[in-house]
């Protein structure tokens, strides 16, 4: 596999990446008509062709997953017939093609190496798009710039180039510059280019830097209407779909892989969608009050990409059925807890061995098989669902043992919460050792998991931290009691001040393990301010323990 290889794995494992001069040609090569436009210098871009990620990641969706996909985004979206666009609209296209990619002060080395760095690295986890169609496009001027210059700046924190978070920006700021463009030209027939959605899914939820001058201020005044998840959403829901780009003579020619690009699309959306509307408590505007889990036949074993759906498709469920009007009555949130965490555990009953992750008791199994991104990233939003069962359950009053049925609800939901984080505590040594190096011409560099994949790893690791901090001050406050008061235990030791700063030293150490994990996004640049926060609330923790042990 040419440069390609796979390390043995070791208490600390490496997976290496690099370049592959005998990369296979494409699956979809660029068309005759295209190709005679190829630059030179894009004639040189060498595919950079990711062993771990061809060796370990499956970006199929299995059949009952599509019809579900399908069921939901039911607009009819026909790939070969593009919506009248004037002749100016085609004669911008036309001149964009001249130059399509070209930004002042960033060459187009930094450009092709960002791309690599993308598909290499960033891409590993979440997929919105495969390396093949979209270097396809790229090298025949088919791709629109603006996702381009999105999948650049996803992939410029891993990569040398100097000042590469200055780089970042400048293309963020091409990227919306670009997609408003094609956004309010689109206004009129409600139609869309599938690349230039795929540009958005990428670039959602962006940290831009401060606008500087008047044009980007505009820029970002738009931004903050049109570059929102809840933009996305309606735009795949309500909008027509192209899967054609224009070519110098008019032209039209389809992007490559446009068919299951578009199931992939849906994927993303619905699954960040889910995700997202239950962490924060906001309506979707996706209607699948009635959606069902995909069923799997019994010989057919899930992908990745069915897993995640089915757990979207659960936290779903969990956010209508917590905020339905019913849970106010205390037996009924208990069945309907219950049933939710029962799904949970059908969910992780039927993972695939080889996404599942590893717990103490799988002794011998971290020297046969290496620890993935992947199941890491189910394990992480499968604890996140447990703790948002938590939260919502907590604003449904929970706390207000007024019942048998309220008490039982309480113990059982500060059970399997404090379960999960403990499963994601005792992962952390394990996944903390994994790094990914990618080995080109120019650089050797060691990432984390957790950096690879920030929105998911990172932030959840940021935000179990500061729930186990809280539940630590709780604990220490007496509103999270170890025992009852007067209970004797332990051969007649009473549950005594000194055994609540232990239980809540217990929390606090599993707070700075967590803290520590954040640590390992390195690679981008909001990483340090959440630091600091974290830092603020373990340090508030400890301080309360020493004052209650001191009293």
């Amino acid at each position: 596999m040419g440069n390609n290889r796979q390390t043995p794995t070791t208490p600390t494992d490496t997976i290496i990446i690099g370049d592959d001069i005998s990369s296979p040609p494409l699956s979809t090569p660029a068309t005759d008509s295209a190709s005679k436009h190829v630059a030179p210098l894009l004639q040189d871009v060498q595919d950079t062709t990711a062993y771990f990620a061809r060796q370990e990641m499956g970006w199929e969706l299995g059949t009952d997953s599509i019809a579900f996909l399908e069921s939901i985004f039911t607009q009819n979206y026909d790939f070969d017939i593009m919506s009248n666009i004037s002749p100016r609209e085609a004669s911008r296209e036309a001149e964009n093609y001249l130059s399509p990619y070209s930004i002042s002060g960033i060459g187009l080395s930094t450009l092709n190496t960002a791309i690599e760095a993308y598909f290499d690295l960033a891409s590993l986890a979440l997929p919105i798009l495969s390396r093949e169609t979209f270097m396809a496009d790229y090298k025949s001027h088919r791709a629109s710039a603006s996702l381009v210059y999105a999948v650049a700046c996803r992939g410029c924190p891993f990569t040398s180039t100097p000042q590469k978070l200055v780089v970042q920006q400048q293309l963020a700021s091409q990227f919306r510059e670009q997609f408003l463009h094609a956004r309010l030209a689109a206004e009129n027939d409600r139609s869309i280019r599938l690349d230039d959605l795929e540009a958005l899914a990428l670039m959602t939820e962006f940290p831009y830097g401060t606008a500087g001058n008047t044009t980007t201020s505009l820029h970002s005044q738009l931004g903050n209407l049109f570059l929102t998840h809840d933009s996305l959403v309606l735009m795949t829901i309500q909008y027509q779909i192209l899967g054609q780009a224009y070519l110098p003579d008019g032209s039209s020619e389809p992007l490559h892989g446009a068919g299951d690009r578009k199931r992939l699309l849906f994927w993303h959306v619905y699954g960040m969608d889910a995700f997202r509307t239950l962490d924060q408590n906001v309506p979707s505007r996706i209607r699948d009050n009635q959606a069902d889990l995909p069923e799997k036949p019994e010989h057919e074993e899930r992908t990745y990409l069915d897993c995640i759906l089915s757990l979207a498709i659960v936290a779903r469920r969990i956010q209508q059925a917590l905020w339905s009007s019913k849970v106010g009555i205390e037996s009924t949130l208990h069945d309907e807890v219950a049933n939710l965490y029962s799904q949970l555990a059908e969910w992780r009953r039927t993972l695939p061995f080889h996404l599942q992750s590893f717990n103490k008791n799988e002794k011998g199994l971290e020297s046969s098989r290496p620890y993935t991104v992947q199941p890491a990233v189910l394990l992480f939003l499968e604890h996140n669902c447990y703790l948002q069962v938590e939260a919502c359950a907590s604003k449904c009053g929970i706390h207000k043992l007024t019942s048998l049925e309220a008490v039982m609800l309480n113990h059982l939901i500060e059970y399997e919460s404090l379960k999960t984080t403990k499963r994601i505590i005792d992962n952390l040594p394990r996944l903390q050792s994994q790094r990914i190096h990618r080995v080109t011409s120019t650089e050797n560099t060691g990432y984390s998991l957790i950096d690879l994949v920030p929105s998911i790893l990172r932030n959840i690791c940021a935000g179990t931290c500061y729930w186990l901090s809280d539940r630590g001050k709780r604990l220490l406050s007496g509103d999270m009691p170890i025992c009852a008061a007067g209970v004797e235990i332990n051969g007649g030791e009473s549950c005594t001040k000194r055994n609540i700063v232990k239980a809540a030293g217990s929390f606090m150490r599993g707070a700075v393990t967590l803290r520590d994990a954040v640590e390992t996004a390195r690679s981008h640049q909001d990483t340090l301010a959440m630091l600091e926060q974290l830092d603020e609330q373990i340090f508030s923790l400890k301080q309360i323990a020493e004052d209650v042990d001191n009293a």
